[in-house]
């Protein structure tokens, strides 16, 4: 057999097994069909609006219903301090204690000077009464009854001097305990023990927040808006998720003549004491008036790195959106921005979802 010969039978060899080789694949295969891809089935909704009343968010710094200088009326040393910054005290209750002796040496001497001044006073009663009845019988001149009638007046006088000199010295006693004008918290205290006061320099200060004032300033296009008694909730920081109700007490009919604003307080009670003079708050104050607002349901929304965002549909696949949100309605969000009205968006799976995923959709939610 010729060289050309055997070519032509291997090469006639290796064409008919590569022929049974695609066979046997092509028939493998056919046993066993390619797996189906997993398009995800999602439900729909249409972007819609919802009925949002309308409100104005404040910000306010809560201030004490009411505050009182706690000062001394009298100089002295203090000798004992009752109460520290924070403690609760009672109307009249003792907060400081001076140094009673010189007061109490005042007061000793001004009862002495006023017991002998009751003494004259009785003497000299006595004398004239009875130099009247000698006069009336004409044993003496009316010139010595006057002198002891003028005598009498000068000894009285000196007797309510001295009785006021007593009075004065007692009020000094009373002083050197300086007491609580009313109700509350101990505030600032600014005093030692054994520091000297002066009359008149404060020493602390009691703070009423059984009740709280919160300031707030309106701007000139809000100011129709607002009214006294309206209610407003209140909102802290340190107290997330708690509410604070309040009304509105006091508005200020002027406007700040630097910043153009009117200042309002709102009234809240404190009974627990948790608002603190100081705090910075949030106020929400509703308005009573209504808008309608772009929004979707609270399922269709997914968040990443503190960015909202939709799948909205386009064909058969999905595009993320970004959206900016703003307050829950009954279940709806309000959509600031990123959306328009009609558009259909993923309101189930919405974590399991990617950009430009394929997807078919169950059914249109509402329908």
């Amino acid at each position: 057999m010729s060289r050309r010969a055997k070519l032509g039978i291997l090469f006639t060899l290796i064409a008919l097994t590569a022929l049974i080789i695609f066979r046997l694949s092509a028939l493998r295969q056919s046993d066993f069909p390619p797996p189906e891809t997993n398009i995800p089935a999602i439900a729909i909704q249409p972007v819609g609006t919802t009925l949002k009343e309308s409100v104005l968010a404040l910000t306010g710094t809560i201030r004490s219903s009411q505050t009182a200088i706690v000062s001394a009326k009298a100089g002295g040393r203090t000798i004992t301090l009752l109460a520290e910054n924070g403690a609760r005290v009672a109307a009249g209750q003792s907060l400081v204690l001076l140094d009673p002796v010189d007061a109490q040496n005042y007061l000793a001497t001004s009862i002495a000077a006023q017991a002998k001044a009751e003494a004259a006073v009785t003497s000299l009663r006595s004398n004239y009464e009875r130099m009247t009845a000698m006069f009336e019988a004409e044993t003496v001149s009316r010139q010595d009854l006057e002198d002891l009638e003028t005598a009498l007046k000068v000894a009285e006088a000196d007797l309510a001097a001295a009785t006021a000199a007593v009075s004065t010295a007692e009020e000094a006693l009373r002083n050197t305990t300086i007491t609580a004008p009313l109700a509350g918290l101990i505030a600032n205290r600014n005093v030692s023990l054994g520091q000297i006061v002066s009359p008149g320099q404060p020493l602390m200060e009691v703070i009423d927040i059984s009740s709280v004032l919160v300031k707030v300033n309106i701007e000139q296009a809000d100011l129709s808006l607002v009214k006294l008694g309206q209610s407003a909730e209140i909102t802290i920081d340190a107290y997330p998720g708690l509410i604070f109700n309040g009304s509105i007490e006091i508005l200020n009919p002027s406007a700040n003549p630097q910043t153009r604003v009117f200042e309002a307080q709102i009234r809240a009670a404190n009974p627990d004491g948790r608002l603190q003079p100081g705090m910075f708050s949030n106020i929400i104050i509703r308005t009573g008036r209504q808008a309608e607002v772009l929004s979707v349901p609270q399922s269709a929304l997914g968040s990443n790195r503190g960015v909202a965002y939709v799948f909205v549909l386009d064909g058969d696949r999905v595009r993320r959106q970004p959206v900016e949100i703003g307050s829950v309605i009954g279940g709806m969000v309000e959509i600031r921005s990123g959306l328009q009205p009609g558009q259909m968006v993923a309101t189930t799976n919405v974590n399991q979802l990617k950009d430009q995923d394929q997807v078919t959709t169950t059914h249109v939610q509402g329908e």
